[in-house]
């Protein structure tokens, strides 16, 4: 039986794509902040908070800061967990594969 498999080198494919998008991705957050900032020094007044029984009073770039480092640790959490489950799935296949691979040769050395 004649082996069909197509071995393609590593290294090979180009990931052009994966960087363009990192550095779209890059420069977006970078003038993100640059606004935020610009807002911050524009708008640099103390305003009063009431939440549940508390009762304080903060600046308002401050408060903004808080708001964005809240929210960046929430999608830090998220996309980890994500990133987790793909791993363990990945981590799942591969092994399938080398279990089906090995089945192949075994059948290969079986039938010749």
């Amino acid at each position: 039986m004649t082996d069909k498999r197509i071995a393609i080198p590593e290294g090979t494919v180009e990931k052009s794509k994966g960087t363009v998008l990192s550095r779209v991705k890059l420069v977006t957050a970078i003038l993100l902040g640059v606004l935020i900032i610009i807002f911050g020094i524009q708008n640099n007044k103390t305003i009063a908070l009431k939440f549940a029984a508390w009762e304080f009073e903060t600046n308002i770039i401050l408060l903004i800061f808080l708001v964005l480092a809240i929210g960046g640790a929430i999608v830090a959490i998220v996309t980890l967990t994500s990133l987790a489950k793909k791993h363990k799935e990945t981590k799942r296949l591969n092994k399938e594969i080398k279990e089906l691979k090995d089945r192949i040769i075994k059948n290969d050395r079986t039938s010749s």
